[in-house]
């Protein structure tokens, strides 16, 4: 009996040591399992999302280091940040970033000018630090301190600081007419870290197109250089070349001008040059090529013109130097005039140099024939 008993005891106490097998219990495995593959696959779902939006963001930094240009690098900012279901895109930048900031940004394309904004340093910081520093800003746009640099029309916003070297360069904009697209607590992440790299981007192009205009730029009169306009000048020579097209050059010399400085000094000297440049750039289209070749001589490469075209200007050109007066400047006794010559592209030219050299040559015939009438 009593062995009996340590028996019986002995099963009731494996029953209760197995785990229960019942329906129910399966029912609970298969329930925490199921959730636990759908949770799985929330985050490899969520994992794959970023590492999508992480290289988008790595094909736009890629883009932004190839460009060597302002105009560029703008437009790959512009055309990829689109892409990112927005309705508008701002790109802020202090007005000291830019140098030469109205000059650069009126030579930059209109579709491009009508996303940047040039803002006061100073008011970049106010509307962007929190606790003396820039942060980034995700939310209503109500809520922004710098919310007049949106359209009226965004509802929510993101903004991303561009900072470099400690500098606060400007910002990135992303605005949508939906309160909902950009809601406040989302991470700014992906576009403070291609802020980064924008802020990096401009700071090098624009120091690239200052170190090449200073290369290819007459520091007197801001006009082109005699490098850049056969540098330049050759690659046009090979379009008209190939395509047919009409390509004419004028040349010109001021006439005694080694007096004027040697009677009223190189000051007078320099402002002549300046003031010949610029009655010259009035009338020149944006895509003929004008540059300073040296002392007192000027070259012209106009595309598109046949020589009747070319003398024409060559003669408007002679009266409204003609017609330059120095007095307000006190030197009441300069006259100026200029003579000109015009070449035109030829069947048999074999470059840029036989175009400019009949040119000069025509010109040396003009300053001859200028001689003898006033001789």
């Amino acid at each position: 009996m009593a062995e009996d008993k340590r028996g019986s005891g002995k099963n009731r106490w494996r029953n209760k040591a197995r785990p229960d097998r019942s329906t129910s219990g399966r029912a609970g495995l298969t329930k925490d399992r199921g959730r636990t593959v759908r949770l799985l696959k929330e985050v490899q779902s969520i994992f794959e999302l970023n590492e999508a939006a992480m290289g988008r963001v790595r094909d736009i930094r890629y883009k932004l280091i190839a460009a060597r240009t302002l105009s560029e690098l703008l437009a790959v900012l512009v055309r990829e940040l689109k892409r990112r279901e927005v309705d508008f895109v701002e790109i802020i930048l202090a007005e000291d970033v830019l140098p030469e900031g109205n000059q650069l940004v009126t030579s930059l394309p209109a579709r491009l000018r009508s996303h940047l904004k040039l803002v006061p340093g100073e008011a970049l910081k106010d509307t962007l630090n929190r606790d003396h520093r820039p942060e980034s800003y995700i939310g209503p746009v109500e809520g922004l301190a710098c919310r007049h640099l949106f359209d009226p029309a965004a509802a929510s916003c993101v903004c991303a600081p561009m900072v470099h070297h400690g500098k606060l360069m400007g910002c990135l904009n992303l605005g949508s007419k939906s309160a909902t697209r950009f809601p406040a607590g989302y991470t700014t992440d992906l576009l403070e870290d291609l802020a980064v790299t924008a802020a990096l981007c401009i700071d090098n192009v624009i120091v690239h197109e200052r170190n090449e205009k200073l290369a290819t730029t007459d520091p007197l009169t801001g006009i082109h250089n005699r490098r850049y306009f056969f540098e330049h000048g050759r690659r046009t020579f090979a379009l008209a070349q190939r395509h047919g097209y009409g390509l004419s050059c004028l040349f010109l010399d001021l006439n005694e001008f080694k007096p004027i400085n040697d009677t009223y000094g190189h000051e007078a000297g320099d402002l002549v040059l300046k003031k010949v440049a610029d009655v010259i750039q009035v009338r020149i289209r944006r895509t003929d090529l004008f540059a300073r070749l040296g002392g007192d001589e000027f070259g012209l490469l106009l595309p598109h013109v046949d020589l009747s075209e070319a003398l024409r200007l060559a003669e408007w050109l002679k009266r409204s130097v003609g017609q330059l007066s120095f007095s307000l400047e006190g030197f009441d006794g300069i006259g100026v005039s200029v003579s000109v010559g015009a070449s035109t592209f030829q069947a048999d030219d074999a470059s840029l140099d036989d175009l400019v050299e009949r040119a000069d040559q025509a010109m040396y015939e003009d300053k001859g024939r200028s001689r003898k009438k006033h001789a």
